[in-house]
């Protein structure tokens, strides 16, 4: 009895020498269809319920196999004796989940906004569920910054500042920023429920209270006033056991003449002012995050994911931003690069598309989920619950 009708599945039917083989599988799409040789596909709880498992030797052909296996042994079924995890399950998982990949992301594209209803800067809702994908723009804006926030989300848009919307995309709530300030990525900490937001073009943090009102304003450095521009280039940032962690084009603020020194720097939550470089030797970084206690950041230029400091965990010819870290994939966002002379130097071509790279841990593989080149840039993406 196969316990998974997938691709793992059918092949080690094959490999049994099996024509036809009764298959179960968790999915109710699947039941009382076939996969290739696999026929009959079943409920398992059912038919588990409805049989003696005893009479039946199980060969589990899915990537869950340790939650089959509880199910198995919660019906008295004891490894080797009565079911083992197929051979092929090593051999093609991390190519498997890749193809079986599933989840749902909200995307802020600060793209230009645009009245378009399908396309432009905006707020996008992107459901995936192996070869299905479905897009949808849920805002119009020019969103840069997402993070969950109570029952919903909190969003930075260019013109509206801070958005609080639930989970039906209402807007419950604004709070006004600065004109002008490109307000980009945003932190909230877990202790007092203080929002942080970085100010990209007036190179400051705005620390929204509780309450959603302003309480005071970060300045990250004098430079910005001194030469009438952004020096820096400041633009996301989280959150460590209270730590602001911010990531920028330049440290020693040059970026405008070519010295891009990138990095992420711990910044004082009170006063704005630099505590210490955490990494450097970055080019165009963004999407600055804590996972699990570990640091990771884009190293955008370079389609670079590092880990700690810098330590490469994974790499794809393109313009990255937005992270999210899975158990066994990194989901990062494809765009193109408006400055193509940063790649002249290159003999590696680089995408140009609006996607999301989703990128397996274990081997050098990675799936394309290709999105729209009408919506111009990725900045952010987060997961949903199902």
């Amino acid at each position: 009895m196969i316990f998974g009708a997938s691709e793992i599945g059918e092949r080690t039917a094959r490999r049994l020498g099996y024509p036809n083989v009764l298959a179960l599988d968790t999915s109710p799409s699947m039941w009382g269809s076939s996969y290739g040789s696999l026929v009959a596909i079943q409920n398992p709880d059912l038919f588990l319920r409805s049989n003696n498992p005893k009479n039946f030797y199980f060969v589990i052909c899915t990537t869950s196999f340790d939650q089959v296996a509880t199910l198995l042994e919660s019906f008295g079924l004891m490894e080797s004796e009565d079911y083992s995890v197929s051979p092929v399950v090593g051999n093609l998982a991390p190519m498997v989940e890749l193809e079986e990949f599933a989840g749902k992301f909200l995307i802020a594209s600060g793209g230009p906004a645009s009245v378009d209803p399908e396309f432009g800067g905006g707020l996008y809702e992107l459901q995936v569920k192996r070869d299905e994908r479905q897009l949808r723009k849920v805002m119009k804006g020019s969103f840069h910054g997402i993070r969950t926030f109570r029952d919903g989300y909190l969003l930075t848009e260019d013109e509206r500042g801070l958005v609080y919307i639930d989970s039906s995309y209402k807007i419950l709530h604004e709070v006004p920023l600065a004109v002008g300030c490109r307000p980009h990525g945003l932190a909230v900490s877990d202790s007092n429920d203080e929002v942080f937001i970085v100010g990209s073009h007036s190179e400051c943090v705005f620390v929204v209270d509780g309450n959603l009102k302003i309480d005071r304003t970060l300045h990250f450095s004098g430079q910005s006033t001194r030469f009438g521009a952004a020096a820096h280039h400041i633009n996301d940032i989280c959150m460590s056991d209270d730590r602001l962690l911010v990531s920028m084009f330049s440290i020693s603020g040059h970026w405008r003449i070519g010295n891009y020194d990138g990095g992420v720097v711990e910044v004082d939550s009170e006063n704005g002012g630099l505590v210490g470089v955490l990494v450097n030797n970055l080019q165009l970084p963004h999407s600055v995050s804590i996972v699990e206690t570990e640091l990771f950041v884009l190293d955008s230029l370079n389609g670079r994911i590092l880990n700690g400091v810098n330590h490469l965990v994974s790499q794809v010819p393109a313009f990255l931003r937005g992270l999210v870290v899975r158990e066994n994939h990194y989901i990062v966002g494809g765009s193109r690069n408006r400055n193509l002379r940063q790649y002249r130097n290159s003999v590696q071509p680089v995408s140009i598309d609006s996607c999301v790279y989703v990128i397996c841990k274990k081997e050098p593989i990675f799936r394309t989920i290709s999105l729209d080149n009408r919506i111009p840039e990725i900045h952010c993406i987060i997961e949903m619950p199902d």
